[in-house]
């Protein structure tokens, strides 16, 4: 879990959010992500080596049969590499 919470936004960040684009406003759309804010997928870029990528999945949020009332540090989480060449 410490890992998803240093390397990716898992909860919804106001901060981050656009109330106002290009003259539209888009308060509707924040305050649905405000609660339903529920990623399935990520995606990391290694500063290090642009071309790595990783990408993440919560699998709890994709599988539509689990509770939407699971807490947060029950999820389940996978993680593959999108270049196999760039594994290490």
């Amino acid at each position: 879990m410490y890992y998803m919470n240093k390397y990716y936004t898992n909860n919804y960040q106001s901060n981050e959010a656009i109330e106002y684009l290009h003259g539209r406003d888009e308060r509707q759309r924040c305050d649905f992500g405000k609660n339903n804010f529920k990623p399935m997928y990520y995606i990391k870029q290694y500063k290090s080596n642009p071309n790595k990528l990783e990408m993440s999945f919560d699998c709890t949020n994709y599988q539509s049969q689990f509770s939407q009332s699971i807490p947060f540090s029950n999820h389940i989480f996978q993680t593959i590499f999108l270049n196999k060449n760039h594994l290490n």
